[in-house]
């Protein structure tokens, strides 16, 4: 049992660590299509747009990808929490 509750936390740590990775990699896409997509710029023929949905298709990747992490920590966390 004790080495189901080591092997738990190990993968605990993973998907958190995960999480960070990918939740750095999201805000440097935001920044990233902020700055391709500026709202100042008058001709809106010159913005690089496809650049930018390149980048929100990632974005929509990690974020689904984030959910499902999340959803592992939930799980991974109540159970240990009852092995505690």
């Amino acid at each position: 049992m004790r080495t189901e509750i080591l092997a738990a936390k190990g993968l605990l740590a993973e998907q958190r660590r995960k999480t960070i990775d990918l939740d750095i990699e999201a805000k440097g896409l935001i920044t990233h299509i902020r700055s391709v997509l500026s709202p100042y710029e008058e001709d809106v023929t010159v913005l690089r747009v496809e650049e930018a949905a390149s980048s929100v298709r990632r974005l929509l990747e990690i974020v689904g990808q984030m959910k499902e992490i999340k959803g592992k920590i939930a799980k991974l966390e109540a159970d240990l929490g009852r092995e505690a």
